[in-house]
């Protein structure tokens, strides 16, 4: 991203103090004289022009009234910060901001209910910061819209969560709808799609980016455009980067998709993905390096370079045992990393791959049982199908770890792995309860070792 012309104005924080010297966009900037500046996670500005929203009645923010200078957001300089500070939950008609212009909102737990849409970055780039406790509550959110202005005169608008934050949208959620905006979800932070409109990133311009560390981004109703698919579509040129926090595209009662558009990209680094329904992506735009990934199906084949790929979803995030099959579409390379099977005395998780699968040395086939599983001898369990056969490590033994493999056989039968129980292992029913305790012990202590 460039700065134009000799003057411009970048927003960033440096060393934990705000500082002005230029426009930018998204998280790196090119000077007109060289070099990259690279990390600016938000827009802010000098905190000497900043003034507070005070009120008990709520309002409209867009008039002078309620602010402490009472000037009106229309009249505010480039780079003017305010601070909404609200006695008791408030309901507010208009929330928008542009020219530069920095919103910040706080709270106690106070929800601060939004009729209308919230707009940041309506007529040209602005930026909004919501931290502590706040509750939001908002008729839907655009991030770099166009309003009277030229599309394009809004890019660069940034909207970050952070703290507690609690973000409810029952309306469209559209970031960077028409330019280029950056939503950063942050520390315990959350977004929820409650419905009513659509949920896309980067629905009629490029360069709409998520950038999540923490939090949770939920979406819990169906969007009403089919043409985006059912769940979050990311649109255009737009990235989602997960390094963090977890994203549940539908509930434990009603499937939706994650559609990655053919321009678009969604990389996961840590963190947890759960898709309830459909993983829709191309073959290349999809980077799975770590964090855990459940989906019940995924689309166009997926090459794993770290990170655990978890059939199952805990609904329940309490970290209980969770069953599930996922379906991969395609070829599946697992290349690092891991395949996470769970099993209780009632089922299991399986993979299907309806390719070719290809495993990598030392990757793992890591095993979590139930706390009341019984070891039964010579029992067997078809974890993993693949109708394209497999490609596998010279030593299937190894891509079970040590105490798993005391008590476990893995084989290739045909298209399928099996686990079997090795009767030998299987101690006397004496000394049964107290193998079955030590080796779900160890399986746990593995399993909570993998989510970190």
């Amino acid at each position: 991203m460039n700065q134009n012309g000799s003057g411009g104005e970048i927003f960033g924080t440096c060393g934990g103090f705000y500082e002005k010297s230029a426009i930018f966009v998204g998280s790196g900037v090119n000077l007109r004289g060289g070099g990259i500046i690279e990390g600016l996670q938000q827009a802010a500005t000098s905190q000497e022009n900043e003034t507070q929203w005070i009120s008990t009645t709520g309002g409209d923010l867009q008039s002078g009234v309620n602010w402490a200078d009472g000037v009106a957001l229309s009249q505010r300089t480039a780079g003017w910060k305010g601070i909404l500070s609200f006695d008791g939950s408030q309901t507010i008609s208009n929330f928008y901001n542009e020219n530069g212009t920095i919103i910040e909102v706080t709270g106690d737990g106070t929800v601060i209910n939004a009729t209308n849409v919230l707009m940041i970055g309506h007529t040209t780039a602005a930026h909004a910061i919501f931290s502590g406790n706040a509750v939001v509550s908002a008729g839907g959110l655009y991030l770099a819209t166009t309003g009277s202005g030229t599309a394009g005169e809004q890019a660069g608008s940034t909207l970050t969560l952070k703290d507690n934050a609690v973000f409810n949208i029952r309306g469209n959620f559209v970031p960077g709808r028409n330019s280029a905006g950056t939503l950063y979800i942050q520390d315990n932070a959350v977004v929820n799609f409650n419905g009513g409109g659509v949920c896309v990133f980067g629905e009629f311009s490029d360069g709409a980016v998520c950038e999540m560390t923490g939090g949770e981004f939920n979406v819990n109703v169906a969007s009403n455009a089919s043409v985006y698919g059912n769940g979050l579509y990311l649109g255009r040129t737009s990235q989602f980067k997960q390094s963090g926090g977890t994203v549940t595209i539908g509930t434990s009662a009603l499937e939706l998709e994650l559609r990655v558009g053919n321009n678009a990209s969604y990389s996961l680094s840590d963190g947890v993905l759960n898709v309830s329904g459909i993983l829709s992506k191309s073959a290349s735009n999809f980077n799975f390096t770590g964090g855990v990934l459940s989906a019940r199906t995924i689309q166009n084949g997926l090459t794993q370079d770290g990170g655990i790929l978890s059939p199952g979803i805990d609904w329940t995030k309490s970290g209980e045992i969770a069953l599930g099959t996922t379906t991969i579409q395609g070829d599946y390379a697992l290349n690092d990393g891991s395949v996470r099977i769970e099993m209780t005395n009632d089922g299991w998780d399986v993979l299907e791959v309806t390719g070719k699968s290809t495993l990598a040395e030392g990757v793992l086939l890591d095993l979590v049982l139930a706390d009341d599983f019984l070891l039964q001898g010579g029992a067997s369990y078809a974890v993993w199908n693949s109708d394209g056969g497999f490609a596998l490590p010279e030593n299937l033994e190894n891509l079970l770890s040590p105490e798993v493999g005391y008590y476990w056989n893995l084989s290739q039968v045909g298209n399928s792995l099996v686990l079997s129980v090795d009767s030998a292992a299987v101690p006397e029913p004496g000394t049964w309860g107290m193998c079955v305790l030590g080796g779900m012990l160890l399986c746990l202590w593995r399993k909570f070792q993998k989510k970190g």
